[in-house]
């Protein structure tokens, strides 16, 4: 009876064209926050989109963007970020690099950065102030 139960959910994960992941990033300070990564089946190495939503969004709310961000191709990363304390998302939105440089499905030399509302803006202000080469590994 539980097996008959089961065999849909396992067929019907079978059938979802992502993968997903839910990630503890770790920011320079030590403290963790939640992220998640979204990519097409199957896995492979691809470009990646860092997204942050806007004001008051979260990433339980994110799903329609990140699976929209998928399906061209890209793999995407969304985190939950502090809102209200631009030192706190700093230190957040280098954490992205770390996790990335241990995925083998990241391109770490093709890397963008999507935001809405206060995380497009905190998105830019954290670019203009940050290198070049955070992500990139040196690969052609």
């Amino acid at each position: 009876m539980v097996l008959a139960l089961l065999d849909p959910l396992f067929w019907a994960r079978d059938q979802d064209p992502f993968n997903r992941r839910w990630v503890e990033l770790r920011d320079t300070s030590g403290d963790v926050f939640d992220g998640i990564s979204v990519l097409l089946k199957p896995i492979q190495r691809r470009p990646v989109v860092i997204y942050a939503h806007g004001a008051g969004g979260s990433l339980m709310n994110d799903g329609n963007d990140l699976r929209e961000i998928a399906k061209m191709g890209l793999a995407v990363v969304g985190l939950e970020y502090d809102q209200t304390n631009e030192a706190a998302f700093t230190a957040q939105f280098e954490a992205p690099s770390q996790f990335l440089r241990r995925q083998a499905w990241a391109d770490t030399n093709a890397v963008a950065w999507v935001g809405f509302s206060v995380g497009g803006t905190s998105d830019v202000g954290f670019r203009l102030t940050t290198p070049d080469n955070l992500f990139q590994d040196g690969t052609p």
